[in-house]
């Protein structure tokens, strides 16, 4: 039962307390590998064990885990990472997360009214951060659509997509 928390010996740190919001914890395990990779890539040490440096190494990270081993969530974990991030001095987040496209929804039947209310508290947690001075960053998503995904699609977020070597959206 007892969980050790572990770092990547790529990320040296430095490192500031983050939260696991899957399992109310204060060490965010990361069960998946992304965050880990993402983080290496913007702060991995140069000359590690990956082969490459992050393109900001020496950073101060925060991890803070909303989302669980299946890529599964719930807005309130996403919003109160989000706002636990800008709450403890966060200066740029990273949400390697999106939402299927809104036109997804409106094919299910859901009003213009249904979809706003189900995303305000998204929204809501976006604007909060921004208010605090945070540059959020967050995945254009992965659904080939050519729709933008929330939180990306937000007026000042900035949305980060990828291509694969055969010109199409990377999963």
């Amino acid at each position: 039962g007892t969980t050790i928390y572990q770092r990547s010996p790529d990320l040296p740190g430095p490192f500031v307390p983050g939260w696991d919001f899957i399992h109310a914890a204060p060490f965010a395990n990361d069960d998946s590998g992304h965050g880990t990779t993402v983080a290496t890539i913007v702060a991995g040490a140069p000359n590690n064990i990956a082969g490459s440096a992050g393109i900001a190494f020496g950073v101060t990270i925060m991890p803070v885990k909303v989302i669980d081993f299946q890529n599964d969530s719930d807005m309130s974990f996403i919003t109160g990472g989000i706002r636990f991030a800008a709450d403890h001095g966060a200066d740029i987040m990273n949400l390697s997360l999106g939402f299927p496209p809104l036109s997804r929804f409106r094919l299910l039947g859901l009003t213009e009214s249904e979809i706003r209310q189900m995303f305000q508290p998204l929204r809501d947690a976006v604007n909060y951060a921004q208010r605090r001075g945070v540059i959020v960053v967050a995945a254009s998503g992965n659904f080939d659509e050519g729709e933008v995904s929330l939180p990306a699609g937000y007026p000042g977020v900035i949305a980060v997509g990828a291509l694969n070597p055969q010109d199409t959206v990377t999963e």
